[in-house]
């Protein structure tokens, strides 16, 4: 207070300043009122608003001064570059948190911020969800994914092998169904089937191929198919008649050749679609094409790289670069004992300046196990346990923010799928795992991102190994441990001493003018200067207390009492920072299911498979 009273005389200001800033001055600590006040310069009329909102939100039981720290990008999501009823792009970054606080009635701000930025601690879990609708699709792997246009939660899958077979004699799909996702955690996720028109164009049957959501359309690509070229992407918009595929007649020097097994990401300004690798005739592929939806037209951004297929990929929105990890290295056709090279690299691409990174991360930052800024925000703990997964192909996988999370997948070493999970900070290069096992030991199956829960559709254990007779899908609830998950309870939040009460939009006002004080703060270094003094004083108090102990038994009744709030003790520093003076510690339509067919689902082989070795395919 009496930095700021000597800053506003030294500034001139008028004498009604200093009883103002007197009487707004106390709803800070000192500690942290007289560097806010510093970093925001002499300009009371920018200080008193942000310290008045930033303690006036960190008051409320929601913990809306959180909100801005829970805003992040999901990819791929549903709603990603929808367009709102203002015809202006809708910013992805809030949708991840306000889906998951209704599917999570209990889930505070503050705990949504807590379970964005710690997710490589975990908990996690994952559970089969049910299916339900008038016309189930039937099992089938490596189906095309993203996430719809729109204010609901919805999915698109298109085609699929809905075969026993990866050789020879595979069978694709040339359904196009749309997925609802559940509302709450105990509702079944609903499928519907979309109608092929009787007239009008529509893509061929095929498998391995990618959709991408872009703000001209869904963009539809690649694959393998028996029944036509996979080369020209479709454009898919869901209608009030239906569903409408339109086909791009695009073929150029810049065009990439038909490929399967390859990722399409969409790049963070909504128009473009990033392909990189695949496999196709000769082997896996390299290089990275980009399809603009806007003007139809390819680029061929980078034609070397690694050559890869059965990847996954991810773009951190942030740094402009495309991470591209896992897969398998494939060099002319496959036999039994083939020439695949399963990879557990990590590849980054510079979206900027159109060229692959040879050290995208600097070696002190590989070895920090959290990035720099949250060990800030969030406490010097330790960010899971590190390591990296073993080499696969065809694993799940999708991003929220920086953080890429990766699941399944078919493993060499072991001859079989794996049932980890694990979480890449994008930023700094670093592995976590966050689950050894629970995960669906599928490979083929697609993610997609909703609120913070990642749901994955079809997938197989092995060729001719499927889960059920009808298509599978899996949700993977970030936060919450499998008992919690079970008893279908998200809210964890008594634990910090969060008093939860329902949101409302009417702050907006003040939301700005928080979300601008924040971005202050964290650009001043005062997080550094504020952390040390918490940690200087908490070092001192603990010693004191040391010091009058009785007994060593009340130190060690201490250190279980310390054990018991790890998590509470991991969210305090940013209260200091953030909540200022919170006083408490969050083939066709036959691929539908029939269940008369005869087919066996979790049998071997078909027997004619081994007579086309050379035609094994990466999946």
């Amino acid at each position: 207070l009496f930095r700021s009273q000597h800053m506003a005389s030294h500034a001139g200001y008028a004498a009604g300043a200093l009883p103002l800033a007197a009487q707004h001055a106390g709803a800070l600590p000192s500690e942290v009122l007289s560097p806010v006040l510093e970093q925001l310069g002499t300009s009371l009329a920018a200080a008193l608003p942000c310290c008045r909102s930033i303690a006036s939100a960190a008051a409320e039981g929601d913990g809306a001064a959180f909100r801005p720290l829970a805003f992040t990008i999901a990819a791929p999501s549903p709603g990603q570059f929808s367009l709102g009823p203002d015809e202006t792009l809708l910013l992805p970054s809030e949708r991840c948190s306000r889906v998951a606080r209704q599917r999570r009635p209990g889930l505070s701000w503050r705990e949504a911020a807590r379970r964005l930025h710690t997710a490589e601690k975990g908990p996690c879990s994952w559970r089969e969800r049910p299916i339900v609708g008038a016309s189930l699709p039937s099992h089938r792997h490596s189906v095309a994914v993203c996430g719809a246009a729109g204010q609901d939660e919805k999915v698109l899958l298109f085609g699929g092998n809905i075969s026993r077979s990866v050789a020879g004699t595979w069978r694709t799909s040339a359904e196009l169904f749309v997925a609802q996702l559940p509302a709450s955690s105990s509702e079944p996720v609903a499928l519907t089937a979309m109608q092929q028109p009787a007239t009008g164009p529509w893509p061929c049957s095929r498998w391995g191929a990618s959709l991408a959501q872009t703000s001209a359309g869904a963009v539809l690509w690649g694959g393998w198919s028996r029944d036509d070229e996979t080369g020209d992407p479709w454009m898919l918009h869901l209608r009030e008649a239906g569903a409408e595929f339109s086909q791009v007649h695009c073929r150029s020097e810049a065009a990439p050749a038909p490929v399967a097994f390859h990722t399409a990401t969409s790049l963070p300004d909504g128009k473009r679609v990033a392909i990189v690798g695949g496999l196709g005739d000769g082997g896996s592929k390299s290089g990275v094409y980009v399809f603009d939806a806007s003007s139809e037209q390819w680029q061929q951004a980078s034609t070397g790289g690694v050559s890869t297929a059965g990847h996954v990929a991810a773009v951190d929105v942030d740094s402009q670069r495309l991470v591209v990890c896992l897969g398998v290295r494939r060099e002319g056709r496959a036999t039994r004992f083939g020439s695949d090279a399963f990879l557990s690299s990590t590849s980054v691409f510079d979206l900027r300046m159109n060229r692959w990174d040879e050290k995208p991360w600097p070696e002190d930052m590989l070895r920090s196990k959290i990035d720099p800024l949250e060990a800030c925000l969030f406490g010097p703990e330790d960010d899971g346990e590190a390591g990296e997964p073993c080499a696969r192909r065809n694993a799940a996988a999708a991003a929220m923010g920086h953080r890429l999370f990766v699941s399944g997948g078919q493993c060499d070493d072991r001859n079989g799928t794996n049932v980890d999970t694990w979480c890449l900070n994008m930023r700094t290069g670093r592995w976590s795992i966050l689950a050894r096992s629970g995960a669906p030991a599928l490979e083929g199956h697609k993610a997609v991102v909703s609120g913070l829960d990642v749901f994955t559709f079809g997938g197989h254990s092995a060729p001719g190994t499927y889960p059920r007779s009808t298509m599978s899908v899996h949700r993977l609830a970030l936060g919450l441990s499998a008992s919690a998950a079970g008893d279908e309870l998200a809210d964890d939040t008594e634990s910090f001493g969060d008093a939860v009460q329902e949101d409302s939009d009417s702050d907006s006002g003040q939301e700005v003018i928080l979300m601008e004080g924040i971005q202050q703060l964290l650009g001043a270094g005062l997080l550094q200067r504020v952390l040390a003094q918490r940690r200087a004083a908490a070092a001192a108090a603990e010693s004191e207390s040391a010091g009058t102990s009785d007994s060593d038994d009340d130190d060690d009744d201490d250190d279980d009492d310390d054990d018991d709030d790890d998590d509470r003790d991991e969210w305090g520093d940013i209260d200091a920072l953030v909540v200022l003076g919170h006083s408490n510690r969050k083939d066709g339509t036959s691929g539908r299911h029939d269940e008369d067919r005869d087919h066996d689902y979790h049998g071997d082989d078909d027997d004619d498979d081994d007579a086309d070795d050379d035609d094994v395919l990466c999946c």
